[in-house]
């Protein structure tokens, strides 16, 4: 029996120039096979709504793949991709509040407020859907106060805590991705934090 050898794992920088070399549709795929989870994740977060953050991330994409041959690389395709994701989330936010929506914003995550070396140290951890029926209610009751509090927040407060409890991204790659300084990412996400925490009595 022959063992076919492994074949390297491509970087994202390789799929991309692959995919502006030779319209390689599986380096393409292969991009979206890795990101797109991570491009819900946000725009959920951001939107509280499952159908709004599929069509966003639909719609991200379609741009992507009509951008990616002019990408030169000058941020990781990660970063690039967040810095899309965020814009739709912002425009289909305000439209939605435009139309009357009523949409909020949601962390589908209790909080933890154990001590860290992270500043602030509001830590915002994915649900357990094993949960025994009595924490369940309990969680719920917490997300929808999260919720409030969360669709209360400035709009850069928000974005800033997103990226970084919801992704856990460090500082310089929020600061890449929202066009800030570093020194202003962590004073948003301090701030961000400490209102959320005044507003669910933590």
């Amino acid at each position: 029996m022959v063992v076919e050898p492994a074949q390297p794992t491509l970087t994202d920088r390789q799929l991309v120039e692959r995919f502006q070399q030779t319209k390689d549709q599986t380096a393409f795929d292969e991009l979206i096979s890795r990101h797109s989870g991570h491009a819900y994740q946000i725009a959920f977060g951001y939107l509280s709504s499952r159908e709004d953050a599929e069509e966003v991330v639909q719609d991200a994409f379609m741009r992507i793949y009509r951008n990616l041959p002019n990408f030169r690389g000058d941020a990781e395709f990660s970063t690039w991709m967040y810095r899309i994701v965020i814009n739709l989330c912002n425009n289909k936010y305000r439209w939605n509040k435009i139309r009357g929506a009523g949409k909020s914003i949601s962390v589908d995550a209790p909080l933890d407020t154990h001590e860290s070396s992270d500043e602030g140290n509001l830590k915002l951890e994915l649900s357990d859907e094993r949960m025994i029926p009595d924490r369940q209610v309990a969680f719920n009751e917490m997300r929808d106060r999260l919720n409030v509090a969360m669709k209360a927040l400035p709009e850069s407060y928000r974005q800033a805590v997103l990226l970084r409890n919801v992704k856990q991204l460090d500082y310089d790659q929020i600061a890449e991705i929202l066009h800030c300084a570093v020194g202003t990412v962590k004073s948003r996400i301090n701030r961000g934090r400490e209102i959320l925490r005044q507003a669910l009595d933590l």
